[in-house]
């Protein structure tokens, strides 16, 4: 029964080093089928035995703090199955001395869009160069995923487009122009919400602002984003006006991007939502589910849009 377990649970096919700095290390390794969990060992190099970290994992990362910055270490991931029984172990990733490395702190994702995430960092002097990496490649190899987002930022803060949903993405920084300084730790990864379906069906493929630009409705509804009580919307025009000039009259009024006023979905969408009279404000969740029927006239406060935050996930 033990081998046949072990059969299923092959070791990673790859682990390798996320980042590192002068006192920490994380490695990342990519899942192993039938594992319950992960073992992961360590130790200094030179040395012949491994120190056990974890025999629990359930995620595939584990940071490991306290390093000595002067020595170099290895690393090494099993898959457990559910018996406990510890599988092969794969290849070795190591991490070299950091006695002399220069680097800043890592940076923090401060926005996250259906295409799109922002960064921002401190420390070290600029231009900054940004690189970023999807996740599901640094599993595979942390050594060759990253890719260059940005040359030479002159600030602290930048914004990585045309990134793929339902994916995670993690963002590093360091000094463009000085010597000496190395890549700093990697950023939390960040999800791309992927495309909720529901959006093109109900407003069509493509919206439209008020110069007659069109923008695909993709990864995101492509509407403008607003803030209410600090937290960030996507707004779309739904126009009852009756014919294209007061169409184009009323539009002119609004920063929104709409559904255009010759797409069927149009006349589909007010039927779909009910609109008998006007102003109406529905608010939607990812889903496509209706949260409120009419939040005209409703507090924009904290905890009313904390309330609809909740509700789209399933609480109440």
């Amino acid at each position: 029964m033990a081998s046949q377990a072990l059969a299923a649970c092959a070791p990673p096919a790859a682990c390798s080093i996320y980042d590192a700095d002068a006192a920490s290390a994380c490695v990342m390794w990519s899942p192993s089928a039938g594992a319950a969990s992960y073992a992961v060992e360590m130790r200094a190099a030179g040395d012949e035995a491994w120190t056990t970290l974890s025999k629990t994992l359930k995620a595939c990362k584990c940071r490991k703090k306290g390093l000595d910055a002067s020595r170099a270490y290895e690393f090494r991931v099993a898959a457990v199955d559910a018996a406990g029984a510890v599988g092969e172990f794969s290849g070795i990733a190591k991490v070299a001395s950091r006695a002399d490395v220069a680097q800043q702190p890592a940076p923090v994702v401060s926005a996250v869009d259906g295409e799109s995430v922002t960064v921002q960092w401190s420390g070290g002097e600029g231009p900054y160069a940004l690189q970023y990496a999807a996740e599901e490649d640094l599993r595979a190899d942390a050594t060759t995923p990253w890719r260059l987002a940005a040359a030479s930022v002159n600030g602290t803060v930048a914004k990585k487009k045309n990134l793929d949903g339902g994916k995670r993405y993690a963002f590093r920084v360091k000094p463009a122009d000085a010597s000496g300084y190395e890549w700093s730790r990697a950023s939390e990864t960040a999800l791309i919400p992927r495309a909720a379906p529901f959006m093109a069906r109900c407003f069509g493929t493509d919206l439209v602002n008020k110069s007659g630009g069109k923008r695909t409705t993709g990864p995101s509804l492509a509407g403008k984003i607003v803030a209410a009580a600090g937290r960030p919307f996507e707004v779309v025009w739904l126009s009852c006006e009756r014919d294209p000039e007061a169409f184009s009259s009323t539009f002119a009024q609004f920063p929104f991007l709409a559904v255009p006023f010759d797409n069927d979905e149009r006349e589909r969408a007010l039927g779909n939502f009910k609109v008998s009279g006007i102003p109406r404000l529905v608010i939607l969740g990812p889903d496509g589910r209706e949260l409120v029927n009419n939040a005209v006239g409703m507090s924009l406060s904290i905890a009313t849009v904390d309330g609809w935050m909740r509700q789209a996930k399933g609480h109440k």
